[in-house]
C-alpha cells in the first residue's frame, strides 16, 4: 500500500501492527514505520522515531542522516545544518555524515555545494542527477507549446478531468490510458512551467485513475489554491484533514491555502493547532506570523514573530562562555580576549525589559562570535577553543532562526510604516544570510515597486520564481511589472466650468488630447500628446480654439531622487492672443525615509474669464514642499508657493494638510484638515464704461489676507482581485469637503474618481468634482482611456 501511495490505507495497516507489536521508541519497528510515514508527510511521529533512536544509540548513522534527512524536508534548514556540522566536526571522516553536510548544501546553495562535495567531501554519498525518463523526454521533446496542446494532454487524461470537475463518476468501460502515478509525475512537469490549470486537470485524471492516491488528492488541493479556485481547495483540505488529523504537510499546506484565500483567522486558527503538535518547529510560527500580517493584526504578527527570541540565544551564549573564557589568566590579557571578558559581563547584560524591537538586535553578541571566534580561538588553550566550536554550533540554529525572524519582523515593520529606503535595506540584510526566503523575496519587489524602482523590482523577481516557478503571485507581479513598462496610448478628455465672484470666473473649457508613454529601465517614463482647447468665457459668444502639444519626463534616479519635467505649448488661433507656453518641473528627496523635501517651478495659465486671454496672463510658481508619514495612518503634508503674475503682481499660497487613515486596505476611510493662508499684493481693479464691464487689471482671484480651513472625508474601496503594487487597478474613491474661511465663503465640495484595469491592456480612469459655495461654484470632468501594447 506505501508503494502504490495508498496513505490511508497503509498506515491502518501500520496501525494495526503496531497494536500488535507495541514497539518501544525507536525500535526497528517504529524506524521503519517512521520511514513509511515519510512518504505521505507525517513527519512529526517520524522525527519522533528518529529522536528516540538516537537517544538509545548516538552513533547510528542511518537514523541521524534520516533525521538530517527529514529536516531539510520540513524547511527547517537552520536545524539541520546544525546536525549535519555537530556530526561532521565530531566525525569529519565519515562518509555519512559528509553525506548529511553535503545535501544540506545542495538545497540551500547548489552551484557551490557542487565544488564543496569535491573538495570537502570526497566520501559523500550523493547520487548524480537521475536520466530523464520517458515521460520526461516526451514532454521536453514536445516543448511548453507541444505539451499545451488537446492531443498531448489527451493522450494521458483521455479528457477524463472534466468527471471530476463535475463531481460525476467515470461512464462504465471509461479507460484513463496513464497511471495515477504517470499522471501525478506530468501535472509536476506542467507545474514546472507554470500551467497551473493543467497541472490540476492532470490531478483530477489521477484522483480518478486512483482514488486513494496520496500524492494525488494532496497536489489536487495545494493546486487548486495556487490557481485560486479556493473554495475547492478548501473542501479538498478538509476532507485530507478528517483522513490525515496530524499529518504536517496537510496541515500546514491546508493553513497556507486558507491564508491565500484571505480566510485569515481560519488561517492563523490552523496554524495554532498545527504548532500544539511540534512547538520545536518553526516553519508553523514564521507562517502564522506572516499571516497575521496580511491580515493587518501587524501588532499581533509582531508578538508572534517574538516568541521565537523570547529565549534570546545572547544570555545562553554569555552563561555558555563565562566558565571557559574566565577559568584561566593569560599575562598579558589579549585584546581579543579582554574585549570579550568585557562583553560577557554581567554588567553587560541588556535589562530584562528592553524592547528589542525598536534597540538591541537579541542576536547581536550571537552574530559578533559567528564572525570573531577563529580571532578568539586562537588565543585560548586548544580544549577550550574546541569547547568554543561545539558553544558556536549548539547555539547557531537558534542564532539563524532569531536573526532571521528578527530581520523579517523589522522589515515588515519598517514597510508597514512606509519606511521604504530603509525596509529595503533590512530585507538585503535578511537575503543575504537566507536567499531562499521567498516571502522576504516578494516584500522586497514590493518595497522596490514602491519607490518606482521597476528595475530592481524585476529583478527580485526573477530571483524568486528561479526558487520557485509555482509561486503564482510572483509570476503575476513579474507579468504585470512587464506589462507596465510597455508603450500606452492613450485619449483623454477634460472639462472645466466655474462661475463667481461676479463676472471673475465666467469661463467653460473643454481639452482633448491623444498622446503616448513609454518607459525606460522600468523607472523612466516618457510621454507626449496632441493637444486641442476649446474655451467659452460666459460673457460671450466666442469660442476661443487652440491646439498644441506636450511632452513630459519622470523617473526615480535613486533611492534618496526622484524628478519630473513638462512642457506644454498651446497654439491660440484667434487674432491677437498668441502662443502660450506653460509646465515646470519638480524634484523630491527623502530624508530619514519618512520625510520627503521637494521643490519646483510650474507655469500656469490664469484663465478665468475673457479679459485674461487678451492680457496673456500666466502665473509662475516657485515652491518648497514637504511629506512626512508619521506612521501608518498619521501623515502631513505641507507646501509654500511664491507666485509672480505676468502683469507685474505677485502673491503667496500656504498650506499645511494632517491626515489620519482611520480604516485599512481595501477599504479606507480618511479624514484631512487642510489649514491656508494665500495673500496677493494687489488686488483685482474693475473697468467699467457706461455701466458694462469692459475690462479688469489683474483679472485672476487675488485674495487678500485670506485665511481657509477644511475638513475633508475620504472612502477609498480598492475591488482589486490581487493586493500587490502594479496589480489591475479596480478601486473608486469619494470625497466630501467642509470649507470656510475668512471672506464669508463657506462651501462644500464633492470629488469622485474611478479607475478600471481589464485583459492587463485597457485602463479607463473617470474623474468628476463639484464646488458648491456662496461666492464661487465649479465643475470637472475628466475620461481617460489607454490601451498598452
Amino acid at each position: 500500500e506505501t508503494g502504490l501511495g495508498h496513505a490511508a490505507a497503509a498506515q491502518a495497516l501500520w496501525d494495526e501492527a503496531r497494536r500488535l507489536q507495541a514497539p518501544a521508541p525507536g525500535d526497528a519497528f517504529d524506524l521503519r514505520h517512521a520511514r513509511s510515514r515519510l512518504t505521505w508527510g507525517d513527519f512529526y511521529p517520524a522525527e519522533t522515531a528518529f529522536r528516540a533512536a538516537l537517544e538509545t544509540a548516538p552513533d547510528d548513522a542511518a537514523s541521524r542522516g534520516s533525521l538530517i534527512g527529514l529536516l531539510i524536508a520540513m524547511d527547517r534548514l537552520e536545524r539541520a545544518e546544525a546536525e549535519a556540522m555537530l556530526w561532521w566536526t565530531r566525525e569529519p571522516e565519515s562518509p555519512e555524515a559528509q553525506t548529511a553536510l553535503a545535501r544540506y548544501l545542495m538545497r540551500v546553495n547548489p552551484v557551490m555545494a557542487g565544488a564543496f562535495r569535491e573538495e570537502m567531501f570526497p566520501k559523500a554519498k550523493v547520487a548524480p542527477p537521475a536520466e530523464p525518463d520517458a515521460l520526461t523526454t516526451a514532454f521536453r521533446t514536445a516543448g511548453p507549446e507541444g505539451t499545451r496542446t488537446p492531443e498531448f494532454l489527451l493522450a494521458y487524461t483521455a479528457d477524463a478531468d472534466r468527471y471530476h470537475a463535475k463531481g460525476e463518476p467515470l461512464p462504465t468501460g471509461f479507460v484513463i490510458p496513464a497511471s495515477a502515478a504517470t499522471l501525478v509525475q506530468l501535472a509536476g512537469l506542467y507545474a514546472g512551467q507554470g500551467d497551473f490549470e493543467l497541472t490540476i486537470r492532470c490531478f483530477r485524471a489521477a484522483r480518478l485513475a486512483d482514488s486513494e492516491n496520496f500524492s494525488a488528492w494532496i497536489g489536487l488541493a495545494e493546486f487548486l489554491a495556487i490557481a485560486q479556485h479556493y473554495e475547492e481547495a478548501h473542501r479538498e483540505f478538509a476532507a485530507l484533514a478528517v483522513v490525515f488529523p496530524t499529518n504536517r504537510q496537510v496541515l500546514l499546506k491546508q493553513a497556507r491555502a486558507l491564508g491565500w484565500g484571505r480566510r485569515y483567522e481560519d488561517s492563523l486558527v490552523a496554524y495554532t493547532a498545527l504548532r500544539a503538535l511540534n512547538p520545536a518547529d518553526p516553519v508553523p510560527l514564521l507562517e502564522q506570523a506572516r499571516v497575521a500580517g496580511w491580515a493587518k493584526r501587524r501588532e499581533h504578527a509582531s508578538e508572534l514573530y517574538a516568541l521565537r527570541w523570547a529565549d534570546p540565544v545572547d544570555a545562553r551564549l554569555r552563561a555558555g562562555l563565562r566558565p571557559l573564557l574566565t577559568t584561566f589568566d593569560p599575562e598579558p590579557v589579549p585584546e581579543v580576549l579582554a574585549t570579550w571578558l568585557d562583553l560577557i559581563a554581567p554588567a553587560a547584560e541588556p535589562d530584562a525589559d528592553e524592547d528589542y524591537l525598536d534597540a538591541t538586535e537579541p542576536f547581536a553578541l550571537a552574530e559578533r562570535f559567528e564572525a570573531e571566534i577563529t580571532a578568539l580561538s586562537a588565543v585560548v588553550p586548544p580544549e577550550t577553543a574546541a569547547a568554543l566550536e561545539r558553544l558556536r554550533l549548539d547555539l547557531r540554529a537558534d542564532f539563524r532562526l532569531q536573526r532571521a525572524f528578527w530581520l523579517e519582523n523589522r522589515a515588515k515593520q519598517l514597510a508597514w510604516d512606509r519606511r521604504w529606503w530603509r525596509s529595503e535595506q533590512t530585507y538585503d540584510r535578511l537575503l543575504a544570510i537566507s536567499p531562499g526566503n521567498q516571502e522576504a523575496l516578494f516584500d522586497l519587489s514590493q518595497v522596490q515597486a514602491a519607490q518606482g524602482l521597476g528595475d530592481r523590482e524585476r529583478v527580485t523577481l526573477g530571483r524568486l520564481l528561479a526558487i520557485d516557478a509555482n509561486n503564482r503571485l510572483a509570476s503575476a507581479a513579474l507579468f504585470r511589472r512587464e506589462r507596465r513598462s510597455e508603450p500606452l496610448a492613450f485619449g483623454q478628455l477634460d472639462y472645466y466650468r466655474e462661475r463667481g465672484r461676479d463676472d471673475l470666473s465666467s469661463i467653460r473649457r473643454l481639452r482633448t488630447g491623444f498622446g503616448g508613454e513609454t518607459m525606460i529601465d522600468n523607472r523612466f517614463r516618457l510621454r507626449g500628446a496632441l493637444l486641442r482647447w476649446r474655451e467659452s468665457p460666459y460673457t460671450t459668444s466666442e469660442d476661443f480654439r487652440a491646439r498644441g502639444f506636450s511632452i513630459g519626463a519622470e523617473g526615480v534616479f535613486a533611492n534618496w531622487l526622484t524628478a519630473s519635467a513638462e512642457y506644454i505649448h498651446k497654439d491660440d488661433t484667434g487674432p491677437g492672443i498668441g502662443d502660450v507656453d506653460t509646465g515646470g518641473a519638480q524634484a523630491w528627496v527623502p530624508f530619514k525615509d519618512a520625510v520627503r523635501v521637494g521643490a519646483g517651478v510650474e507655469v500656469r495659465e490664469e484663465l478665468a474669464n475673457e479679459f485674461a486671454y487678451f492680457q496673456g496672463i500666466r502665473s509662475t510658481h516657485h515652491w518648497l514642499g514637504a511629506e512626512a508619514a508619521l506612521s501608518r495612518r498619521a501623515e502631513i503634508a505641507a507646501r509654500a508657493d511664491f507666485i509672480d503674475y505676468a502683469d507685474e503682481n505677485s502673491g503667496s499660497h500656504f498650506w499645511i494638510a494632517p491626515a489620519y487613515t482611520w480604516t485599512e486596505h481595501p477599504r479606507t476611510f480618511k479624514t484631512t484638515v487642510t489649514f491656508e493662508a494665500r495673500d496677493t499684493d494687489e488686488a483685482n481693479v474693475y473697468q467699467f464704461v457706461s455701466g458694462d464691464l469692459v475690462d479688469i487689471t489683474h483679472p485672476y482671484w487675488t485674495p487678500q489676507d485670506y485665511r481657509g480651513v477644511a475638513l475633508t472625508l475620504e472612502w477609498r474601496h480598492d475591488l482589486a482581485k490581487d493586493f500587490f503594487i502594479g496589480a489591475q487597478e479596480h478601486w473608486y474613491d469619494v470625497r466630501v469637503t467642509f470649507g470656510a474661511s475668512n471672506d464669508s465663503n463657506q462651501g462644500v465640495s464633492w470629488a469622485a474618481d474611478y479607475a478600471r484595469e481589464w485583459r492587463d491592456r485597457w485602463v479607463l480612469r473617470l474623474g468628476f468634482a463639484q464646488t458648491f459655495s456662496e461666492q464661487w461654484d465649479d465643475f470637472r470632468a475628466q475620461a481617460r482611456l489607454a490601451f498598452r501594447f
